[in-house]
């Protein structure tokens, strides 16, 4: 079992290479980058769609912009675990003459993107303009929108339902497969991550934005001490397990208990996901297949990682800094933390104080606030960001970046 310690030091690196980076350039960057405030696959029998009765309209958050109109069609796709439910929503200007990026959402844990996720999306389809797709994994989901199957959390039900996902709907002559991404909202990331890594036939995919997903099995199974019903991390925390570095000490990571805030543990017993699959992070074969940090560092995708000043789950910015190291070391020619300039690390902490003292900030927040609820460890300090403003005002940037190669060219 790890404890807490306390670490005085903290390398300043450039991810897993020494670079002299100056605070001033640091700054400058992050005002030009500002945002805005495998195998063959068998074939996608027994795939439909079901058109709605109702379209949409929502404008760009860019004033700016022109009015663009959305269409609802409800969207079902059969995968290995069954049908999946979801919603496809298409700018009425993406025609075969003018094909648009296809935009695949995948929820986080305990989320319904179908119907959660719908009024947003429907932001982020008419901003960019793009198809976006919100629907259930295997098992998630209410009432009649579940998608059938077994929730495996991450298993081959999930990766086998976002590939299927993307390899049913991006032939479509109204779609430009050459910009076809996937945005992961938190646990998202695990399927999809192994999906990337798993099928040849998502080679092609362009690019991920990843939303603070937890990349390794003691941030997936963090939570504050009081919901793990005990102070101490669970059998199967380890240095190795946690990733635990110079940038990142386990005090630092997850934190102990202070006057104000519980401690932060992992692999409790009674933590999330091990309370319902009884795969505690001893498990070794259950997690490797699951975790996106080695998967992260065979990426060829573009990626994006979206870390908001208060994290959802998270007690630190550790996992965002793990993640970025991750993807430093893959093949992607392009990634990019928030606003640092592109395939830049992420500075610590005593850097990005600095950072805050010169007026930016390593961490997202705006008008639109400061942190995707329930954000346990923010406190009275959380402005939640609404899933209408992460899509709406957040993330059409971000896409940008994804999507137009020439305005952001590959940094390596």
């Amino acid at each position: 079992m790890i404890r807490p310690r306390s670490d005085s030091g903290r390398q300043r690196n450039r991810l897993n290479q020494p670079v002299a980076v100056s605070l001033a350039a640091l700054v400058a960057g992050l005002t030009i980058c500002g945002c805005g405030g495998d195998e063959e696959d068998e074939p996608d029998a027994g795939a439909q769609d079901t058109t709605a009765t109702a379209t949409d309209t929502a404008a760009a958050p860019d004033t700016a912009k022109p009015t663009v109109a959305v269409e609802s069609q409800e969207l079902k796709v059969q995968a290995s675990a069954g049908m999946l439910n979801g919603m496809e929503l298409r700018p009425t200007i993406c025609q075969s003459a003018e094909p648009c990026p296809l935009i695949v959402v995948v929820g986080d844990r305990h989320d319904s993107p179908y119907p959660d996720y719908l009024a947003g999306a429907n932001k982020l389809a008419a901003a960019v303009p793009a198809v976006v797709i919100v629907f259930n994994l295997p098992g998630t989901g209410a009432g009649t929108r579940k998608s059938p199957g077994v929730a495996d959390y991450g298993g081959n039900n999930d990766v086998d339902a976002v590939k299927r996902i993307v390899t049913f709907l991006r032939t479509r002559d109204y779609i430009d497969e050459a910009r076809t991404g996937y945005v992961t909202l938190g646990y998202g990331l695990v399927p999809v991550a192994a999906a990337l890594e798993k099928h040849a036939t998502l080679k092609t995919v362009a690019f991920l934005i990843d939303i603070e997903g937890a990349v390794d099995r003691c941030g997936i199974t963090q939570t504050t001490a009081d919901d793990a019903g005990s102070n101490s991390d669970g059998p199967g925390a380890s240095p190795t397990a946690c990733h635990f570095d110079s940038t990142c000490s386990h005090s630092e990571a997850f934190p102990p208990a202070t006057a104000t805030a519980s401690a932060s543990v992992v692999c409790a017993l009674n933590s999330w996901p091990i309370t319902t699959t009884g795969a505690d992070c001893t498990e070794n074969t259950w997690w490797v297949s699951r975790e996106p940090f080695a998967k992260l560092k065979k990426l060829a995708q573009r990626y994006h990682r979206v870390q908001f000043r208060h994290d959802h789950r998270q007690p630190s910015h550790c996992q965002s800094r793990h993640a970025m190291k991750a993807v430093a070391s893959s093949p992607s020619k392009f990634f990019v933390f928030n606003n640092i300039p592109p395939c830049e690390a992420v500075p610590d902490e005593d850097i990005c104080a600095q950072i805050e003292a010169a007026g930016q900030s390593c961490w997202l927040q705006g008008s639109w606030g400061n942190g995707l609820a329930p954000a346990p460890y923010a406190g009275a300090d959380l402005q939640p960001v609404s899933f209408d403003s992460l899509f709406g005002e957040v993330l059409p940037p971000l896409v940008e970046r994804m999507i137009d190669t020439e305005k952001f060219k590959n940094c390596r």
